[in-house]
């Protein structure tokens, strides 16, 4: 009985939060967000990946950002998960989307590198194929990414895919303390050697082209998108001289790089660090995607404590 009791008590749990979480949604969206949940973009068998999607309530063609979690590309974090309504409000179609995890199953690792690629590179595409339903201009869509999700999106948008309208598309980029050499990580930082074995399915000696197929720095050109990189001075997860290295290698080549290092930030942002870090990443988003000057921003002191609170949640989570 008391077992049957507890049972009781969470389906009755269950089914309260569905709807309360319907009201949070509605409360976060006023009368001028439209909100789109579990959206399908990609599907193979009984695996599928779904995207939350935010947009103004508007007529017209919006530019788009596409926020990619981090978590070590094991788990998923809680990251961006409120900044899709903040972006919104920003004037852009928001959506954060999930990819597959890197797992390990009978002692075997599953979704290994380039599983969570081709992912993002999934979305992008369903982005731009279903623009007009979307009110997207699929020739303004912007990558934002923290930590794992920093160095997916720089891949992404410095990759030349199968289409290269695909990476076209891609107008900026904002990498929030993402590795970008992963061979320097390996050498440099003994803690991370055994995710990046797992993850890359072995050592620099055994797979040198994953190690070298898996850096941002390895494809960077002239030709790469505007990139902002925030990255905490005293971030010993993803050490800042990943950033710096990105840095380098795009200054030697003319591609368009701001490096901003903030002083006594570590992997995850501080309250004060998170409100510095939303300013600036849309300072830089609206000068690249923003044809006609800045978008309305009233309100916005509001989103800055929506912001502070979604990057200091995923201090925990964030790899």
């Amino acid at each position: 009985m008391r077992i049957l009791f507890f049972a009781l008590i969470g389906m009755v749990a269950f089914e309260a939060f569905v709807p309360w979480q319907e009201v949070l949604d509605r409360w976060m969206a006023g009368k001028s967000l439209v909100i789109q949940r579990d959206v399908t973009f990609w599907q193979e068998g009984r695996e599928k990946l779904a995207l939350d999607l935010v947009r103004p309530r508007a007529a017209g063609l919006f530019p788009a950002v596409i926020f990619v979690h981090g978590g070590g590309w094991r788990v998923e974090g809680n990251a961006f998960r409120s900044e899709i309504f903040s972006a919104a409000k920003h004037g852009y179609v928001a959506a954060r989307i999930h990819y597959r995890l890197l797992d390990m199953e009978n002692g075997h690792a599953t979704h290994q590198f380039p599983t969570q690629l081709a992912d993002l590179r999934s979305a992008i595409k369903w982005i731009r194929a279903n623009a007009a339903e979307l009110c997207v201009d699929e020739n303004r869509i912007a990558l934002v990414g923290m930590s794992a999700g920093g160095q997916l999106a720089l891949l992404a948008g410095f990759r030349e895919g199968a289409d290269p309208a695909e990476n076209a598309s891609i107008k900026a980029i904002v990498n929030f303390y993402g590795p970008t050499d992963l061979l320097d990580g390996y050498v440099r930082h003994q803690a991370s050697r055994a995710l990046l074995e797992t993850f890359l399915d072995g050592t620099p000696e055994e797979v040198p082209n994953q190690y070298l197929e898996a850096s941002p720095v390895n494809f960077v050109s002239k030709d790469n998108p505007p990139v902002l990189t925030l990255h905490g001075e005293d971030d010993t997860t993803v050490p800042v001289q990943q950033a710096q290295l990105l840095d380098e290698r795009m200054r030697a080549v003319g591609a368009s790089h701001t490096l901003v290092v903030l002083p006594g930030e570590t992997h995850g942002f501080t309250r004060e660090g998170a409100r510095q870090a939303h300013r600036l990443m849309y300072e830089f988003l609206d000068r690249n995607l923003h044809h006609n000057g800045l978008p309305d921003r009233r309100g916005e002191a509001a989103e800055v404590r929506t912001a502070q609170g979604d990057f200091l949640k995923a201090q925990s989570t964030s790899n």
